[in-house]
Order: structure tokens, then C-alpha cells, then sequence
């Protein structure tokens, strides 16, 4: 469903990580990403 809305889904935001399940392309920051 958050895909079909281009919402961007973040779960578990801790300190500087985070798990994002939709649309990571959205998020801009260190530029490291994680698999």
C-alpha cells in the first residue's frame, strides 16, 4: 500500500538508523547505504 501511495515507510528509527521498507530513493543524508 505505501508503495502504490509513494509513501515512504520507516520503521524501528533509532539513533542514526533506521529500517526503510518503501521508497528509500527519498531519504538523503550520509549517503551510505546498507543492504
Amino acid at each position: 500500500i505505501a508503495e502504490a501511495m509513494n509513501i515512504t515507510l520507516i520503521g524501528f528509527a533509532r539513533g542514526t538508523r533506521m529500517n526503510v521498507y518503501t521508497c528509500p530513493e527519498r531519504i538523503t543524508g550520509t549517503g551510505r547505504n546498507k543492504s
